[in-house]
């Protein structure tokens, strides 16, 4: 995250998450045929979804709010491959890479604005200052919220509707971490672009207040690739919409289902939880059964928890924040918790780095006592011999080979004759 803006983009908007979801999805059809991998996948998704969207409720770098939030929608793509719904895998990867994306970039905007500063707890008011990029990074954060008929609301309550038909516990945490999602995600949009003006001046460069006021800090070269990522975070929904998927040719479903990775995890699926129901088919790009009627149910459910969640963040990080911060200060032990990221780099540190150190110490001292020992004797014996020869018999004097030689044929005739 030290890194430049437009690289984090790239980096969780696409690279990272595309890696680990694209082969799972691509390799479906080993996957589908153990169930033991299957729940793996949905544990550990499940899982990752829930613990990194808890550490982004604390975070105060918007960079790192928004690098948390990509592990945890990581997590959601996982638990969509183990819910037999690679599709909607797919399909959140996709508008994922949109919305993240602006995000991040949005991002960049208000640290070109500030000086370099991230820290939320330093700015506040800030759509005065960027009125284009407070409404870009709005449409940002509405599409990872699942505020609905925005692309974040179609590819990630399709995951959510998949996971309800597996195991309540599953859709249970994913509906959790969308309300949180929603909460952290407009906590920081609330804190730095409404509410009083707060504009750090630490980071002018010796630039005037006014000056530094009036500076253009939103050029066309920023605002033109953030309003085209809007345009994806508002519209990349309409690929693979519940009442197109798997029916349509437009939609995404229909052109993965082409794929023969596809269409192998497919059969694989078939025979191995035999007949499929018409929301796992749909899952795989397949067309239904029969005549295959929507259900709005889950959807209303998602937008509901995304609406909760942004809510919550109005009230405490909007209209209250003296009591946001006094709330906060009642959990101070799961603040700690948060604040050290449950001490994960800590135990990493502890269990695996440190352990890893001690045995490479010890195979140092190995390599470089002992092994190094043995092959400089191995060197050394051949040198120490020529070193000798050369100081004794090897000198280059006549007279002494031709001693040496009568020596050497004296003992051989005494060996023979006595």
């Amino acid at each position: 995250m030290e890194g430049p803006t437009p690289v984090s983009a790239l980096i969780h908007a696409a690279t990272m998450v595309t890696a680990g979801v694209y082969m799972i999805v691509r390799l479906s059809a080993l996957f589908v045929g153990n169930e033991a991998a299957m729940v793996t996948i949905a544990i550990v998704g499940a899982f990752t979804a829930l613990w990194a969207g808890l550490i982004a409720l604390r975070q105060n770098d918007l960079k790192k709010v928004f690098a948390y939030s990509t592990v945890s929608q990581l997590g959601f793509m996982f638990v969509g491959a183990a819910v037999l719904s690679p599709v909607a895998a797919i399909f959140h990867l996709i508008t994922h890479a949109f919305f993240k994306a602006l995000l991040f970039l949005s991002s960049g905007v208000v640290m070109h604005a500030t000086g370099g500063e991230l820290d939320m707890r330093k700015m506040s008011g800030l759509k005065k200052r960027l009125p284009k990029t407070r409404i870009l990074m709005l449409i940002g954060c509405l599409a990872l919220s699942g505020f609905p008929l925005l692309s974040g609301f179609w590819s990630k309550d399709e995951i959510i509707h998949a996971a309800s038909t597996k195991h309540l516990a599953l859709d249970l945490i994913l509906l959790f971490t969308a309300v949180l999602t929603a909460y952290y995600t407009f906590r920081l949009y609330f804190r730095v672009f409404e509410g009083p003006e707060v504009v750090p001046h630490a980071h002018d460069h010796g630039h005037g207040h006014d000056e530094h006021a009036h500076h253009n800090h939103e050029p066309v070269s920023m605002m033109l690739p953030l309003a085209i990522l809007a345009i994806g975070a508002l519209l990349a929904g309409i690929i693979n919409l519940p009442f197109a998927a798997g029916i349509k040719e437009h939609s995404l479903g229909h052109f993965l289902s082409q794929s023969p990775s596809f269409a192998i995890g497919f059969e694989q699926a078939e025979k191995s939880y035999g007949v499929l129901t018409d929301s796992d088919r749909l899952g795989f790009g397949q067309a239904p059964s029969a005549e295959h009627h929507i259900g709005v149910g889950g959807f209303v459910i998602g937008g509901s928890a995304a609406i909760l969640g942004i809510v919550i963040a109005y009230f405490l990080h909007l209209q209250n924040r003296r009591k946001a911060d006094a709330l906060a200060g009642n959990f101070a032990f799961l603040n700690r918790a948060l604040d050290a990221k449950f001490w994960v780099d800590e135990i990493y540190q502890t269990v695996i780095i440190n352990p890893l150190r001690f045995i490479g110490s010890i195979l140092w001292g190995i390599d470089r006592y002992i092994v190094d020992l043995l092959v400089f004797a191995v060197g050394f014996v051949p040198q120490l011999s020529g070193y000798v020869l050369k100081r004794t018999t090897q000198r280059g004097y006549l007279q002494g080979y031709a001693l040496s030689m009568l020596l050497g044929l004296a003992v051989i005739l005494l060996w023979m004759f006595v």
